[in-house]
């Protein structure tokens, strides 16, 4: 069985088609998230993270773990990536392709980030068409002047909305116990921080929020001490998130590689840089 890497956000479209089976209250997940690793404590997961979140970093963890009881429900369902792929580009701007597997952990695109643009909301189909023929020959310049550019062309006050997340090339999987554990200490201690009563009435309506809503609060706030804070404790619940899959993967498939053959059927494509490059025989060792 040949295996090849994918990011860590090609997983998580996998991961979004399991979805409803898990029936474990809120606090049953945290201390299930808990027992993974006790540095991790229950604490944390119940006081910042809503179910929703809980589920899927539980899923994260048991798909991990026991791959081949997830691997029969992934082939029954072989539309798994063309749904998640429609979703995207019913939201994004940009044209979202069919998730890439690698054949070698060094591809530089298993190293790069998502990157895309909301669908404005003020355009109507005409004027829609219009800005994705410009928006294609506009990308390469400055958010801020792309911004800028975007309402002066299209007479509008909505401010495009720029998405980025990480993918697994950008984070350092291997969990190394004399840094991360020290990581891991500084942040908990940064959430507790957020316990007090000083901070804690002033979270409370947003704590459980998701990262992409919290995110826009954050920017749309006119309180620059309370955005300090806000923006902080986000930054520390994402660590912590961070650390704890970074963990999850040292500690079940350290190497984050997986059976070609499962995300073929299910829609993957070889990346048409490590094709290049194997047809050039570069990576023919790991063609065996």
């Amino acid at each position: 069985m040949k295996k090849v890497y994918i990011t860590k956000a090609s997983l998580k479209r996998i991961l979004k088609s399991f979805g409803g089976e898990n029936r474990l209250e809120h606090n049953e997940l945290a201390s299930k998230l808990a027992d993974e690793g006790n540095i991790f404590e229950q604490q944390i997961w119940t006081g910042f993270f809503n179910t929703k979140e809980l589920q899927e970093l539980h899923k994260f963890a048991l798909f991990l773990q026991d791959f081949k009881s997830f691997k029969k429900q992934i082939l029954l369902n072989k539309k798994i990536i063309d749904e998640q792929v429609d979703f995207s580009n019913e939201i994004y701007v940009l044209t979202v392709d069919s998730p890439a597997f690698h054949l070698t952990p060094n591809c530089q695109w298993l190293h790069s980030d998502f990157q895309n643009i909301e669908k404005p909301t003020s355009l109507d189909e005409k004027n829609y068409r219009l800005f994705c023929l410009w928006i294609k020959s506009n990308k390469h310049l400055s958010k801020e002047v792309l911004n800028r550019e975007f309402q002066q062309k299209f007479h509008t006050t909505e401010n495009l909305r720029f998405v980025e997340l990480p993918n697994s090339g950008s984070i350092e999987y291997h969990f190394n116990p004399q840094i991360d554990f020290q990581a891991i200490s500084d942040v908990k201690g940064q959430l507790r921080f957020m316990l007090d009563d000083k901070f804690a009435k002033k979270i409370s309506n947003i704590k459980y929020m998701p990262h992409h809503k919290l995110h826009s609060y954050i920017k749309d706030l006119d309180d620059k001490e309370l955005q300090i804070v806000l923006s902080e404790f986000s930054k520390s619940k994402q660590l912590f998130q961070t650390l704890f899959e970074n963990y999850i993967i040292t500690k079940y498939n350290e190497d984050f590689s997986f059976d070609i053959n499962v995300l073929k059927s299910i829609g993957f494509r070889l990346c048409k840089s490590c094709e290049k490059e194997y047809a050039y025989g570069v990576y023919c060792s790991h063609a065996a």
